[in-house]
């Protein structure tokens, strides 16, 4: 290789056409294996761009860094970061998929058989077991490739010889990035309806020509801008989403997700999204379970988690035509499975007694160990109401003479239902909805870490056993809890039904599950509207001199049950409208939206105001006569309408018997709130 550094490389001449013909001169005399170390002390860097120079040339920039300059020559100072080294590696064409001179039918079916060998392993048979039962080592490669392949594909993987299929499997990398570029593709249709565009892909992962992806104009961002490891990130202005996949190493996952979270602050500008494979029945279906457990939170800080199968059917109902185009069928994820009841002990953070005067509701908060299980919006639990191994024996008593010391005081041996208020989760801060922002199409299919810490809002019942024993807990003792109970209202699918608005109705301590409902609407970027119907504004109001455990925003004097947690949330201000008996002044709160009267009454205005352009759906609880006017309102607006129900209960279970409620539709025109409901549709009930 001829190059005259002392003829060529001029200072006068342009920096970026010299260092072009230095690269083009390389590629011409060296193999595909080769690495270039290209190190560059510019004295000037800001009128020209090695990068380009760099992909002009077909290479790819395989990791960089900097180096000592001693500046021997005496030039004027140059910055230590501009004494970088990149090491460069040839953009090596795809691999034909298969030779040239093969039947073009079997090069369409070799991605099916490197995505399905790679998600379903296949299981080592000895020799004398495939003679016995007449069957191949392929056979399942060919029935799993067959549920990837359409119609017309999936019939020629049965004529296809074994010498083929290894053939196109034989490469266990190939087959892994085959089975990448296909979620690469997938979330390109996803993120598409939400005008995200692929920004960054890193080739040794994700694989060109394949499924009809090309990489010309996608590296707009520097590589080293992104951290080591991510394989593909998509933007939106300032937001930006990084792709990861759980095959690659723990450290290096761990890694980007706290460099993410260390460089966003909060945020949530950037967020991290692990697609996690969760297909295989025998082997891997409990991935993403396993994934999103407490105990492994510090594994993949403030990160996301997306399912394979998920992705692939949010693909198919976003955009038919372009999932149709990338000719393969992805898994139908599996229907969900009820969350199992479990029995553990909760320990308590605070509990803390809200009103200004005389209170006589509470807040509180506990925490789960890492066994912590998944409850969402509806869903409830039993909790025992006095702490474990507890005994309440009062002083010793004088009957005929004797001393007696025996339990008299009257305790609570049921459990009582409630609704969770708010929920916590590990690395995330507790207002963290209100800086995110996830698209609106991805955010129904994203998952995050269980949550492990939660609140309940209850009343302390004049000459009520069971409450009054819980407003007696202090931190740190230990309570036995029951859950989650109920049927699973699943907030994600709302969207797919059309619904384009949501509105929140409560009243009194009915509010508190409400709460847990709007947290989970907020996560799913829909747009919704609260209504809060209260006595008065007092009940609900403590100061911060009490301890807030940090719930709510410390700079202010006092707080608000409810306003403040829609405030934390994300809800804005214009979206909360509240109603009380007395005309109490919320300074948080436009005026327009603080009523004097009923909340019904301030609901069937804000509808008539409104008028009736949206398809909405509507969630209510609290009191029966309040729920039955709403029943006739929402009629009148044409407005689906949820209820939550609440009733006494014993067991939970559905044994007892003792919370039916009269329904159109249940056996006997009976249905029981704790497995039946607790969320039932309005028509449903009769009032």
């Amino acid at each position: 290789m001829r190059f005259d550094f002392e003829k060529e490389w001029q200072p006068r001449r342009a920096k970026a056409e010299l260092l072009k013909k230095l690269l083009l001169a390389v590629r011409e005399k060296t193999n595909y294996s080769c690495k270039v170390c290209l190190a560059l002390a510019p004295k000037d860097g800001s009128k020209w761009n090695e990068e380009n120079c760099i992909k002009e040339n077909k290479y790819y920039i395989e990791r960089k860094g900097f180096f000592n300059y001693d500046n021997s020559n005496k030039r004027a100072k140059v910055d230590d970061k501009s004494n970088r080294y990149s090491i460069l590696v040839k953009n090596v064409p795809s691999k034909p998929i298969i030779p040239e001179n093969e039947p073009n039918t079997t090069q369409q079916l070799w991605p099916y058989l490197r995505i399905a060998d790679y998600l379903y392993p296949r299981e080592k048979k000895s020799k004398n077991e495939r003679i016995f039962r007449k069957t191949s080592v392929y056979d399942s490669t060919r029935k799993h490739a067959a549920q990837f392949a359409p119609d017309n594909q999936s019939r020629s993987l049965k004529t296809i010889t074994d010498k083929d299929i290894k053939r196109a499997i034989s490469r266990k990398n190939f087959n892994k990035k085959t089975y990448h570029s296909l979620c690469y593709a997938l979330v390109s249709i996803v993120l598409a309806k939400d005008t995200y565009n692929a920004v960054y892909v890193d080739p040794t992962i994700i694989e060109e020509n394949v499924f009809g992806i090309d990489f010309h104009n996608v590296n707009c961002i520097r590589q080293q801008d992104v951290p080591e490891g991510v394989a593909f990130v998509f933007q939106n202005d300032s937001r930006k989403l990084l792709f990861c996949f759980d095959d690659q190493k723990e450290k290096i996952l761990n890694y980007i997700a706290q460099e993410v979270s260390e460089i966003d602050k909060g945020k949530f500008r950037s967020i991290c999204v692990l697609i996690v494979r969760d297909v295989n029945p025998k082997s891997i279906a409990e991935l993403m379970k396993d994934r999103r457990r407490v105990s492994r939170a510090d594994e993949w800080q403030r990160g996301f988690f997306l399912s394979f199968p998920e992705l692939g059917e949010k693909a198919e109902e976003t955009n038919k035509d372009a999932y149709l185009k990338l000719g393969v069928c992805t898994p139908d994820p599996e229907k969900p499975k009820p969350a199992l009841v479990k029995t553990i002990a909760a320990e308590v953070i605070s509990n803390i007694p809200i009103g200004l005067e005389n209170p006589s509701h509470f807040k509180l908060r506990f925490v789960t160990d890492p066994r912590s299980f998944n409850i969402i919006p509806g869903q409830f639990i039993m909790m025992a109401t006095s702490p474990l191994k507890h005994i309440r024996v009062k002083q010793p008593q004088i009957q005929n003479n004797q001393k007696i010391s025996i339990n008299i005081t009257p305790s609570a041996y049921l459990k009582r239902p409630f609704g969770i208020h708010r929920a916590f989760y590990p690395h995330f801060e507790e207002d963290y909805l209100k800086e995110l922002l996830l698209p609106s199409e991805l955010a129904t299919i994203l998952h995050t870490v269980y949550p492990n810490r939660f609140e309940i809002f209850y009343k302390r019942l004049e000459n009520g056993i069971g409450t009054s024993e819980l407003a007696e807990l202090k931190k740190g003792d230990k309570v036995e809890i029951i859950g989650p109970l109920g049927k699973r209202e699943r907030m994600r699918e709302l969207r797919g039904q059309g619904f384009e608005e949501v509105h929140v109705i409560g009243g009194g301590v009915g509010m508190a599950p409400l709460i847990f409902m709007v947290q989970a609407l907020k996560y799913y970027s829909h747009s919704v509207k609260v209504f809060i119907g209260t006595e008065n504004i007092g009940m609900l109001k403590y100061s911060h001199q009490d301890g807030l455990d940090g719930t709510f925003d410390v700079a202010s004097k006092d707080a608000t049950i409810y306003i403040n947690d829609l405030l934390e949330i994300g809800i804005e201000p214009k979206d909360i409208h509240v109603s009380t008996n007395t005309l109490d002044v919320i300074d948080v709160i436009p005026a327009t939206n603080q009523y004097q009267g009923l909340v019904t009454d301030q609901y069937r205005t804000y509808l008539k105001e409104a008028g009736q352009q949206k398809k909405i759906i509507a969630f209510t609880c609290g009191p029966t006569g309040m729920m039955k006017t709403l029943d006739g309102i929402t009629n009148d607006y044409d407005i689906l309408l949820k209820v939550l129900m609440e009733k006494r209960m014993a067991c939970g279970i559905g044994v007892c018997l003792s919370c039916v409620c009269e329904t159109k539709t249940g056996e006997g025109h009976y249905s029981r709130v704790c497995t039946d409901g607790p969320i039932f549709d309005a028509s449903e009930i009769i009032w």
